[in-house]
């Protein structure tokens, strides 16, 4: 009723101007007492005119309006509640909160565009919000739309342009200077970045790297070198690069002096496996042993290093030293389930690489009784299915495919998914999902499947441009795919 309203109005006020951390942590406690009336105790309760009231008396007050948007999401008024954020926005434009609420709404409500216009606005309002939002963005699964916002931002300063060199001129009296010569700088590297910036351009390094755009990761990097924090993080990036760009030399040197405990692990997986592929297994094994015994390290990444070795044994094709390597382990009663789960997972692929499949289907198919919904194990063995017999097919596909529902982005399930479409027969969704795994991994494998079904289908030279644009052309199942399907 009116009076009942007037009361409670008064009732908050009372509460905001009273409360003990000021007036703007009074607004945001009084906007979440009525989010909660509401929730626990009376569905028909109007919370956000409640809110209107405090939002009339504090009309600047970026979290009076941020309240209001709180109450009214809570009443479905979905337009109200934006209106609000973007006057919160406006009136305390370094305050990522109501920025971030409104992209949260946008993007789940398939509005990402939009989400991205509000981050690139809030931005250039204030350069601060540039991580935040563009973790936000990555906490959602919207990685392009993260490198988007970071590189529209930060590339206009991180490019090479010309500068002038400015020297003394003999022929010219004495302290009269005079521009010669035209040089080109990185003018990335002459920026005094603060270190939100610097978090941010490391961020964007990680996203260009994922997004294959070296030449450009390589720049951000660089920014990055006369920052001593960032040493061995600055270290760790130029490996990678110099490793995707084919500069094994380079990034086995770039790899060896990173020391930093936070990224060791990951460095000298990477190491490991370079090394191995340029026949110095020995020297890889040796690696990983004395990192493994150099920290006490956490469970999870001690295991990831112990696993390491069966993977350079595998690159080395040191099958029967894999098999043995895992055995082992899967033997050893003090190894962890998780971490003898693994050495099985291990054990069944090097199986497979020596044709000993039905000793890996029935490692599969153990790992499946302990670990009925593992994305990993379903794919792997409806995988060996559908590259046995016609009559397993059926059964592949139908792994494959539980596989996929419960990782839909996964490259490698989707390959096999589109796999398992071509050996059923269905040619156009088996090309449509190989085009989509090969545009989220690039791995050569995937490219010879998509240009198997495309070759199926008629489009013979789409298949052979598919073919020779991957990235590693001496792929043993490329070659042997074109071998099988282009020899007269």
């Amino acid at each position: 009723s009116a009076p009942q309203s007037t009361q409670l109005s008064q009732a908050l006020q009372d509460f905001v101007q009273h409360y003990p951390k000021g007036v703007e942590d009074g607004l945001y406690q009084a906007a979440r007492i009525l989010v909660g009336v509401r929730a626990r105790q009376d569905a028909k309760f109007d919370c956000q005119a409640a809110m209107q009231h405090l939002r009339d008396a504090h009309p600047q007050q970026a979290m009076a309006h941020y309240g209001y948007a709180l109450t009214a999401l809570t009443m479905k008024d979905d337009a109200g509640a934006l209106q609000a954020l973007s006057t919160a926005q406006q009136l305390k434009p370094s305050w990522v909160e109501p920025v971030s609420l409104a992209m949260q709404w946008y993007i789940e409500h398939d509005e990402l565009p939009t989400a991205l216009a509000t981050a690139r606005a809030a931005v250039a309002q204030h350069a601060d919000l540039l991580m935040p939002l563009a973790n936000l963005l990555l906490d959602y699964k919207a990685d392009d739309s993260a490198l988007q916002l970071l590189s529209e931002t930060l590339m206009p300063l991180v490019t090479q342009e010309t500068v002038p060199a400015v020297v003394e001129d003999a022929s010219t009296p004495p302290k009269v200077v005079t521009v010669i010569t035209q040089q080109t700088k990185p003018v990335g590297a002459l920026t005094r970045w603060s270190v939100a910036q610097q978090e941010a351009l490391y961020a964007l390094a990680l996203l260009q790297m994922d997004a294959r755009q070296y030449a450009q990761a390589s720049l951000v990097v660089q920014a990055l070198k006369p920052y001593p924090a960032w040493h061995e993080r600055y270290q760790y990036l130029t490996a990678s690069i110099a490793e995707y760009q084919g500069q094994t030399a380079d990034a086995l040197a770039a790899y060896a002096q990173v020391q930093d405990p936070k990224i060791l692990p990951q460095s000298v997986l990477r190491e490991a496996r370079l090394l191995a592929e340029a026949g110095q297994v020995e020297n890889a094994l040796s690696r990983l042993w004395a990192v493994r015994e150099s920290h006490d390290w956490p469970a999870n990444i001690y295991a990831d290093l112990f696993l390491a070795e069966g993977d350079v044994l595998g690159v080395a094709e040191r099958w029967q030293a894999a098999i043995d390597f895992y055995s082992q382990c899967v033997a050893d009663e003090k190894a962890t389930d998780s971490l003898r789960s693994d050495c099985l997972y291990g054990r069944a692929l090097a199986y497979e690489r020596t044709v000993q499949l039905p000793l890996a289907m029935a490692d599969l198919k153990t790992l499946l009784v302990t670990h009925p919904q593992d994305a990993r194990t379903l794919n792997a063995l409806g995988y060996l299915y559908l590259n046995a017999s016609p009559e397993q097919y059926q059964e592949g596909y139908e792994l494959v495919q539980q596989a996929a529902k419960l990782r839909p982005t996964d490259a490698a399930i989707l390959d096999s998914l589109g796999w398992g479409q071509y050996r059923m027969g269905l040619l156009e969704q088996a090309a449509e999902t190989l085009a989509k795994a090969l545009a989220l991994s690039g791995e050569s494998e995937i490219a010879a499947h998509l240009g198997e079904v495309l070759w199926q289908q008629g489009k013979r030279d789409e298949a052979v441009q598919v073919w020779n644009a991957a990235q590693n052309p001496n792929n043993e199942v490329l070659l042997a795919t074109r071998k099988r399907l282009q020899s007269p």
